[in-house]
């Protein structure tokens, strides 16, 4: 037997309707419906807190099945921590002084950790190779090029924990060159790296300023694969921001839940 009780009005009182619609129901509705109240008066006097946490309950257990990840269920409140880095150009870059005028190209390729990352982030292109555009090479060649990534994590788990255990040895940034004779092949010719706590002074400023967007420019020293060998500087741009969002439920068929951007945060 299916009992379907449709009621419209505020809140207190549709909880009045229900109340009297379940005194008539069978000994089983009736139990439920004591825990219920049960539970009412517990929100009552615990606050938003108390429903916050019975929330983030009933939200793990309606995230089982639906592809969401580990304690990150549909109704979640998460974080986005985006970071724009955009490749500006290099400079001095003198084992390049005597390449023949277009016989050769060079690019700047990275790769920020999978780990970090979530695929449903647009044009994130996180968790492989990322290059910025092949120019000639020349003493200062200019790359302008920009990449996204995107962190999403719970909203009470800290960034920069997870960007210190990610990148233990800072992003490494390699600059490549491409001869394109007798042969087409790619040879690394100097690697420079950008620090994890540079990026984690990107969220702390954000954080103190509650600014909703910060950007930082960062010449860093170039230098040969093996050796401390100075080969010039890279300049690198990073802009970091942080959306809130809320993990929704998985459209009708799908196989993963739906991020949904709240608002604007510091």
């Amino acid at each position: 037997r299916v009992r379907v009780l449709f009621a419209l009005g505020s809140r207190r009182q549709v909880a009045s309707i229900t109340r009297h619609f379940r005194s008539h129901a069978p000994s089983e509705d009736a139990e439920e419906l004591v825990g219920e109240e049960a539970e009412e008066q517990a929100t009552s006097r615990t606050g938003f807190a108390g429903s916050a946490a019975r929330a983030r309950a009933r939200a793990g257990k309606a995230g089982a099945g639906t592809g969401a990840p580990p304690g990150l269920g549909p109704g979640v409140v998460l974080r986005d921590h985006v970071f724009d880095i955009t490749v500006e150009r290099a400079c001095d870059l003198a084992m390049f002084d005597d390449r023949l005028y277009g016989e050769t190209d060079c690019y700047v390729q990275y790769t920020f950790p999978d780990a970090l990352t979530t695929a449903d982030s647009g044009d994130d292109v996180s968790g492989q190779p990322t290059r910025s555009r092949q120019v000639l090479c020349v003493p200062n060649p200019v790359f302008e090029t920009h990449h996204r990534h995107v962190m999403r994590l719970g909203a009470d788990l800290a960034a920069q924990r997870e960007l210190a255990n990610n990148l233990l040895d800072g992003l490494a940034l390699e600059l490549w060159e491409r001869q394109y004779y007798p042969e087409s092949r790619d040879t690394l010719v100097a690697v420079t790296r950008l620090p994890a706590s540079r990026l984690c002074e990107l969220i702390d400023r954000s954080e103190a300023t509650q600014q909703g967007f910060v950007e930082q420019a960062y010449e860093l020293p170039l230098s040969e694969p093996a050796s401390f060998h100075s080969r010039g500087s890279l300049l690198v741009t990073v802009a970091y921001r942080s959306l809130g969002a809320v993990l929704l439920p998985a459209p009708s068929g799908g196989s993963a839940p739906v991020a949904a951007t709240a608002a604007a945060a510091a």
